[in-house]
């Protein structure tokens, strides 16, 4: 394990959760010193070239809260989002990564926690990264498409997504999910962004299509519903409760607001608010 210097960034990591201290503008990352090394820490640096450390930690020492990073990604800075994604990605894959693919045996962490190795066959095995794609489709009338997943609570709609198989593009991903789900036929591929998303440890990659048809039939397997929304029916749609929109900070969150304007933060503000309640309670 490499020694930390003063600038690292310490993060603890509980599985799919971070530990956060509140600020007085809001929560941020639980600022710890560096501990200790010991097995499990994984070193690393962000794009902009920042050290952390992320360290898998059981107890929430005072002064902190347990909180997945799912539910908090959007109330994070990009800077401490950016970690916290790499902390938890790395963390998934060192929890479920303790023995070789290849021959079964023990595999032991290597000092910076990025990789492991399998005295018994040699093998070196580094984090496995799942390409993924997400669709933001449109039709002629400008209307966007959403779909409900079997495994979503009700209400919940995003934008269609599904994995990249074996010998395809991207491009070729997200024309056969979109296909395989909904029905609907594409044309006008464009790539839009990516994200990691460590749930457990995908690669998002986003895409903006043109349906050649509105007509939608969902395979009824993965996709139980869809429909095209127009902004003033999205708007009616999450302001009566009828729709859930996706996860703020999520690909999914910008996908459609990249699709319904600015106002769509003050949309789904409006709408949390609504949940909640007048006393904040649920």
């Amino acid at each position: 394990m490499t020694d930390p210097d003063d600038t690292t960034r310490v993060v603890l990591v509980d599985g799919d959760s971070i530990l956060l201290h509140d600020g007085e503008q809001g929560p941020e990352l639980a600022d710890m010193p560096p501990p200790p090394p010991t097995a499990g820490q994984v070193t690393g640096t962000d794009p902009q070239g920042r050290r952390y450390l992320a360290v898998p930690c059981d107890d929430v020492p005072p002064g902190t809260r347990r909180a997945r990073l799912i539910d908090v990604l959007d109330e994070l800075s990009p800077a401490q989002a950016g970690i916290a994604l790499r902390a938890v990605g790395f963390h998934q894959w060192v929890r479920a990564s303790r023995h070789c693919p290849r021959c079964g045996s023990p595999a032991e962490l290597r000092p910076d926690g990025r990789s492991r190795w399998c005295a018994d066959c040699a093998t070196e095995q580094h984090p496995r990264t799942d390409p993924a794609v997400m669709m933001s489709v449109t039709d002629g009338r400008d209307r966007l498409l959403l779909a409900r997943r079997a495994v979503a609570p009700p209400g919940r709609m995003s934008p269609p997504a599904g994995f990249v198989e074996p010998g395809e593009t991207a491009e070729e991903a997200a024309a056969r999910e979109l296909l395989e789900e909904v029905g609907v036929r594409a044309t006008d591929i464009t790539y839009v962004g990516s994200q990691p998303w460590p749930f457990p440890r995908s690669l998002m990659l986003a895409f903006a299509m043109r349906a050649s048809s509105p007509r939608i039939t969902v395979d009824g397997t993965e996709i139980v519903a869809a429909q095209w929304f127009s902004r003033d029916r999205l708007k009616t749609a999450i302001h009566i409760g009828a729709l859930i929109p996706p996860p703020p900070g999520s690909l999914a969150a910008t996908l459609v607001k990249r699709w319904y304007g600015p106002a769509y933060d003050t949309l789904t503000a409006r709408a949390a608010a609504y949940d909640l309640g007048a006393d904040g309670v649920t």
